[in-house]
């Protein structure tokens, strides 16, 4: 008998498309009028993870600045917040920030991005 993955405890479904390398980059958020400089712990072509205290909606449109070492000029990525989590008194070790997606990055940006991976993996 199979059952259902809602009905099995403490399974994560991962639905990234690209795995993501636990690196530190230094990020500029930009969201509407205002911006924040911050570090994301993992990032692919596909997403981030930003750590940050600023609890933004899902849904929320970002602009990323990400200064990937080694290279001449940041990438300039458009952004969707997926998901957001603020400090847990019960969980400290997990860090506040959010889980963002990226938006139509082109082949150039996905290269730039693959590449910087390679180097640290």
């Amino acid at each position: 008998m199979r059952q259902s993955l809602d009905s099995v405890p403490n399974i994560t479904v991962d639905l990234r498309r690209d795995p993501r390398a636990g690196v530190y980059v230094s990020i500029d958020v930009f969201e509407g009028p205002g911006f924040w400089p911050t570090l994301s712990m993992d990032i692919s072509p596909s997403g981030a993870f930003i750590v940050t205290d600023r609890e933004s909606p899902v849904g929320t449109r970002l602009v990323c600045v990400i200064d990937l070492p080694n290279e001449t000029y940041p990438l300039i990525l458009q952004a969707e917040v997926r998901w957001s989590r603020g400090v847990d008194p019960a969980e400290p070790e997990l860090l506040p920030g959010m889980g963002v997606a990226f938006l139509d990055v082109d082949e150039s940006e996905r290269a730039r991005i693959l590449g910087f991976l390679a180097q640290v993996r």
